[in-house]
């Protein structure tokens, strides 16, 4: 969908389904159950560092819970982690990193939601596991500016949406 487009429609008075109907006719609006999707951050890399500003949770492949102190974290595909206060220990893949409320988690940039670090072929795989709507407030200012009109950003946040579980891939 053409983003100046669809400003130029809502300025035009159209809605954002009439909009939507302008790119993509045929095309019926629905709801989905699907609550949250997984974006690929990283693979194959040798090291990853994840930060945040206050402690994180890391859950184990073994389902079991650890804490994470706040701060900068380089991991390896040993997956050694300095949790719990102990001293750095492996820890069984995977890992799922879920930052404390109102916090996030940083991969070179912040996040939304948590980051699951596995190791496929002794690299390092990091996803980023979030919910469609905290996708969307990370899509949309990227793809329009917010004072543009409810009608164009409406339609970009079911295009952004659609897009997403659309291009949704097994594993």
């Amino acid at each position: 969908m053409g983003q100046w487009g669809a400003q130029g429609y809502a300025q035009q008075g159209y809605t954002y389904d009439q909009i939507l109907n302008a790119y993509y006719p045929g095309t019926e609006l629905g709801q989905t159950a699907t609550t949250s999707i997984r974006v690929l951050l990283a693979s194959g890399k040798k090291t990853l560092t994840i930060s945040s500003k206050k402690p994180v949770t890391v859950e184990d492949g073994d389902g079991v819970d650890h804490t994470l102190p706040a701060g900068s974290t380089t991991l390896t595909p040993a997956l050694e982690l300095a949790v719990d206060g102990a001293p750095a220990q492996p820890l069984t893949p995977p890992l799922t990193f879920s930052p404390a409320a109102g916090s996030t988690l940083t991969l070179g940039r912040r996040y939304r939601g948590r980051i699951l670090v596995d190791v496929p072929s002794k690299k390092l795989r990091a996803i980023n596991v979030l919910g469609l709507q905290q996708y969307l407030y990370g899509v949309v200012p990227v793809e329009m500016p917010s004072s543009w009109l409810p009608a164009a950003l409406q339609a970009q946040a079911v295009a952004g949406r659609s897009y997403a579980l659309a291009s949704r891939k097994a594993g």
